[in-house]
């Protein structure tokens, strides 16, 4: 696979154990590492820090990357003379899109599932740290157990 170089992109100057940074800022403070082959996918956007919501058992909230995703729902309107946007705003975690990349199946079940990293580290999005957990079994690899596999 030829990777075209980018003299201004630190990333695509050395060779296949370079780890992949997205970063959260200009000053190159904050960044995620992930894979190669999610690198130019994820580049694209524009990327911020971005606190997870608390669930119930959490204390909480870890850090994540994440952009805002506008979907638009209609036409714009005018009310009294001021514009009114109509859309909806979401976010979107960068863990999110690379397990969706992925294309592992979630699994099936009535409880809620999330995307856990298996390491904890927030910040690290590669595939292999990434699977699908139930927010139960994420609270309890809080502590450091970070064991493989999922409980539902």
């Amino acid at each position: 696979m030829a990777i075209l170089v980018d003299f201004l992109d630190p990333n695509t100057w050395v060779d296949d154990n370079h780890e992949y940074r997205i970063y959260a800022d200009d000053y190159a403070n904050q960044y995620a590492i992930v894979d190669q082959v999610d690198y130019q996918h994820l580049v694209q956007w524009r990327w911020r820090l971005k606190q997870s919501r608390i669930h119930r058992g959490t204390k909480q909230p870890k850090v994540y990357l994440a952009r805002v995703d506008h979907e638009q729902l209609g036409l714009d309107f005018y009310e009294d003379g001021n514009r009114i946007r109509n859309r909806r705003q979401s976010t979107i975690f960068l863990h999110t899109v690379v397990m969706e990349r992925k294309a592992t199946p979630k699994p099936i079940t009535n409880k809620k599932i999330i995307v856990d990293h298996a390491n904890g580290d927030s910040f690290d999005c590669r595939r292999n740290n990434l699977r699908y957990a139930t927010i139960s079994f994420n609270n309890r690899n809080r502590n450091g157990s970070h064991e493989y596999g999922l409980q539902l």
